[in-house]
């Protein structure tokens, strides 16, 4: 058993991409084995990845192998071949640079419980539950307001562009958690008589994140 507090943890968001690479075939495996021609990543880069199967759409991984044209990613589970059928295996791109998010006043976690639907068969007495999918779930960020720092102008674009950007969050015992989101911040900062001025940097996430 282990007691952590969240304290000294860093939180990052990308900035900087290598293209979008095309995948022409994947493994199924609980640790997958990409292919992608011409592909430029590397061991331990994270990338994020849009898909046609569901549990790697919208999802940030690690690599954990490379081997001519084809790469491994930890934790990308194939396995379900219902969730991920099909030819369409999408396109992935690695993170080449991060920018780390100072002054964390606050971050929270909203959304992502667990739906269920509720019948009662004709011969029952009873209503029984089925679980149906997760809510979506989004992460906020209060930061202390400083229009020098280059994050503001990164996420501000990131906004504008709409893509789908990576970010890392790393625990105080190393352990990170990647997220792939749509992200947007407040251009006005909020502002209170005798308190610090704060912006809001919220994260609407695609996909499960992945943990290391």
């Amino acid at each position: 058993m282990a007691y952590q507090l969240p304290n000294g943890s860093t939180f990052e968001f990308a900035s900087a991409y290598t293209p979008f690479f095309t995948i022409t075939a994947v493994t199924r495996a609980a640790n997958a084995v990409f292919t992608a021609t011409g592909h430029t990543l590397t061991v331990n880069q994270i990338v994020m990845i849009k898909s046609g199967w569901w549990d790697l759409d919208g999802r940030a991984f690690k690599v954990t192998a490379v081997s001519g044209a084809t790469f491994t990613l930890g934790g990308a589970d194939t396995t379900d071949t219902k969730r991920n059928a099909g030819t369409i295996y999408g396109t992935v791109r690695g993170v080449t640079t991060w920018v780390q998010v100072p002054q964390i006043l606050s971050l929270s976690l909203g959304g992502g419980e667990q739906q269920y639907t509720t019948y009662s068969p004709s011969r029952s007495g009873k209503e029984v539950s089925r679980p149906t999918v997760k809510s979506a779930a989004t992460f906020s960020i209060e930061v202390a307001d400083d229009k020098s720092l280059p994050l503001f102008s990164t996420i501000e674009l990131a906004s504008e562009t709409e893509e789908i950007q990576v970010q890392r969050l790393t625990l105080i015992n190393q352990d990170t958690i990647v997220y792939a989101s749509l992200a947007s911040i407040t251009k006005t900062p909020k502002m209170q008589r005798d308190q610090l001025m704060t912006r809001t940097i919220s994260l609407a996430l695609q996909g499960d994140n992945t943990r290391y």
